[in-house]
């Protein structure tokens, strides 16, 4: 447990000391999802993978800048545990990820992002750690009248998950649509995906 606590304050260490892509001035862009859909699956990547938020450089200036590099940590917990129905190794378990984000124009991006799960059930000579998949996307957004905005998705994964690997997964590919607006601090955001 004393590990899983280093483990925490260094990935809080790492977001904290992030480096932060900025918008430029006046853009709305939603806040994507990250978070992944199901362990050992890239199933949330967006390709967003943090919003850009404005900055402040020397003298109150506002910053701009294309790229944004991070880690994020994630702990998740079942609250109902009394039928786990083989779930149990799922039932407490930690998830690291890096990502970096490259703003190539005002409405294009590509992403690229990597994780790892923690796990303190597991099978007799493991760790308990696994990588997820590497995961590299491309956004296109498209601004739309009151301050809305769609954005499409397109990514693939390499197979470097236990699970992909179990499954002689060579690639996923995935599709997600979505239009959104931000409302001051907060956003809205409607997706529909596909993946292969």
């Amino acid at each position: 447990m004393r590990a899983s606590a280093v483990a925490l304050f260094a990935a809080a260490l790492l977001s904290t000391g992030a480096a932060s892509a900025v918008e430029p001035k006046g853009k709305n862009t939603p806040a994507p999802g990250a978070a992944p859909s199901s362990p050992g699956s890239s199933g949330g990547a967006s390709g967003d993978m943090r919003p850009g938020e404005q900055g402040k450089g020397r003298a109150g200036e506002e910053t701009s800048k294309p790229w944004e590099v991070g880690a994020l940590w994630e702990t998740h917990r079942l609250m109902i545990q009394n039928d786990l129905g083989g779930d149990a190794p799922n039932k407490l378990f930690n998830f690291l990820y890096l990502y970096a984000n490259w703003d190539v124009s005002e409405n294009n991006r590509f992403a690229v992002r990597f994780g790892a799960y923690e796990r303190f059930i597991a099978d007799a000579g493991e760790t308990g750690i696994r990588s997820d998949d590497l995961v590299f996307a491309y956004t296109r957004r498209i601004p739309l009248p009151g301050d809305f905005q769609a954005r499409a998705v397109v990514s693939a994964t390499l197979p470097t998950s236990f699970y992909a690997q179990k499954a002689s997964l060579y690639t996923a590919p995935r599709l997600s649509v979505g239009v959104g607006r931000r409302f001051g601090r907060f956003s809205f955001d409607a997706r529909a995906l596909g993946t292969g």
